[in-house]
């Protein structure tokens, strides 16, 4: 469960990580419906902390687990899961838009036909993944005094961030959901290109994500996210990885708007996995002013939401 930092009206959800909430709860709704025996192999396309989560639980419980990812799980997750025992099936080439998601997934295809007795916990599409943070918004709600006014999610999957507002909607009904997405992602309606900022974003829409939901949209760079993730520690204490980093972006832009509500903003991990991949100098140099741009126009052809790009 997160930590939850509370400074005035403004509240952090800070993970180690996030992910191994519904690779629990995956796995453990496989094995209550009869569908994860003691010989069942594990199957996931991941490059993140979904993977170090589901290698964990897979070792705690027996099970052959195999993921599927991509240079991106290079340093840290990759490490973790080896010394977990996960099989670890890595793809060098990406498509031709710089991506890597779709023949992931065909190499997910090609391990289902060749091991017959396989459980796919498809984090896209496996609704366990959405209901899993109903337990979040559970631990939240023990540890807050009154309503909140915005819940600031990064969104790949959809699981999270689509199951904790949904969660918390019950609750309170009028809170505003607020998405970080960045350029080269399909999930709000831009186009599949190479996306420089990993750990959020898509090339193909899940069926956990509930766009409609959100009533905001915000684009974030990986230079900002880079930026807010010093800010996040400077100001906060609070050590989060780059996903992180592009929520307290946001989430600073909101505070300028909303100067009396109450904002609460999602960490989905800390920031020692980026370590390796951030320049040092750039992660620790003196404050930089982080740049607002006005509300744009990016062609988008849902009237619900605000898009902002930051």
């Amino acid at each position: 469960m997160p930590r939850v930092h509370t400074h005035g009206s403004d509240i952090f959800l800070s993970f180690e990580y996030m992910k191994r909430i519904p690779a629990a709860y995956m796995i453990l709704a496989g094995i209550r419906t009869g569908k994860i025996t003691e010989k069942t192999v594990i199957i996931e396309s991941s490059s993140g902390t979904l993977a170090i989560g589901l290698a964990e639980v897979c070792k705690l419980l027996g099970l052959e687990c195999h993921i599927v990812t991509d240079p991106a799980i290079n340093g840290t997750p990759e490490f973790f899961c080896h010394l977990l025992g996960a099989v670890i099936h890595k793809l060098d080439v990406p498509d031709e838009k710089g991506n890597f998601q779709q023949r992931r997934l065909k190499e997910v295809d090609r391990l289902r036909n060749d091991i017959r007795d396989h459980f796919y916990t498809n984090q896209y599409d496996n609704l366990d993944n959405r209901i899993s943070y109903c337990q979040v918004a559970a631990h939240i709600l023990q540890q807050i005094d009154g309503p909140i006014d915005f819940l600031v999610s990064p969104v790949g999957s959809g699981g999270s961030s689509s199951g904790l507002l949904d969660s918390l909607r019950l609750i309170f009904p009028n809170i505003f959901g607020v998405a970080i997405d960045t350029q080269g992602s399909v999930l709000f309606g831009d186009e599949n290109y190479e996306r420089k900022l990993r750990g959020l974003g898509n090339s193909l829409i899940p069926h956990n994500l509930n766009s409609s939901a959100f009533q905001r949209v915000y684009w974030v760079t990986q230079d900002d996210a880079i930026l807010g993730c010093q800010r996040l520690y400077t100001e906060h204490n609070i050590f989060a990885g780059l996903s992180s980093g592009a929520a307290f972006k946001a989430h600073e832009h909101l505070r300028q708007e909303h100067a009396h509500s109450t904002i609460m903003s999602v960490m989905p991990d800390t920031g020692y996995r980026y370590l390796e991949t951030i320049d040092k100098e750039q992660l620790i140099s003196s404050a930089v002013p982080l740049k607002i741009k006005s509300p744009i126009n990016l062609n988008r052809n849902n009237p619900a939401f605000t898009y902002m790009e930051l």
